[in-house]
């Protein structure tokens, strides 16, 4: 999980403790403090809302060439919440559309099944998940194209708090120029600058051996 606080409440769940409790509670510490139960928070209802599919009014089938189509359901209010794009396509310039069936169906393109899945979920949960760097370029593209500016934050400090080295600074460049990341890139400038040679030198060995 990428972005949680330290200073945040520290959560245990009753299915993580030895005492008797039922499903819904939470036992918890803040700093030290009294240990009691309480209902799962706000952001933990949200989660359980997205992981059940419970009472979703919208159906998204992603066009990124897989067979059959992914897809992915949701809660219209809770999209259109955190992304004005949302909020254009799902209810318009009308408040609401009792024209339309009780569950709409939306074909996304050129955008990864992954990486919508990953721009929904924050805006259930305002946790995201990486499995890699690819995931997370195209996770910051469809932040982007959804105006979710949050999540576009954060998977540029994903990429500006990496180390950068002489084998991956060439590269690292490159994809700061293109996806638009001013401080990474003006990173990976200063150790160029700094490691000229170093840089070099394996760019022209990476040439000489993919030329053969």
């Amino acid at each position: 999980m990428y972005g949680n606080s330290d200073n945040q409440m520290s959560w245990l769940s009753c299915a993580e403790s030895d005492n008797d409790a039922s499903e819904t509670g939470s036992q918890y510490s803040d700093f030290g403090g009294h240990h009691g139960y309480r209902p799962p928070d706000h952001s933990q209802r949200l989660r359980k809302l997205y992981n059940s599919q419970l009472y979703t009014d919208v159906k998204f089938v992603v066009n990124c060439g897989i067979k059959p189509k992914p897809e992915l359901r949701a809660h219209k209010a809770i999209l259109a919440v955190g992304s004005e794009e949302f909020a254009k396509m799902l209810f318009g310039n009308a408040p609401q559309d009792t024209g339309r069936p009780t569950v709409s169906e939306y074909e996304i393109k050129n955008v990864s099944f992954e990486a919508f899945k990953n721009v929904v979920e924050y805006l259930y949960t305002d946790d995201v998940y990486f499995e890699n760097n690819v995931l997370v370029v195209q996770t910051m593209a469809a932040a982007r194209k959804f105006q979710v500016q949050p999540l576009v934050s954060r998977c540029e400090s994903y990429f500006e708090s990496m180390e950068i080295s002489e084998d991956s600074a060439a590269s690292v460049y490159q994809m700061a120029i293109d996806n638009k990341m001013e401080r990474l890139k003006n990173r990976c400038s200063q150790f160029i600058q700094e490691n000229t040679r170093g840089v070099i030198r394996l760019v022209y060995s990476f040439l000489y051996t993919d030329a053969k």
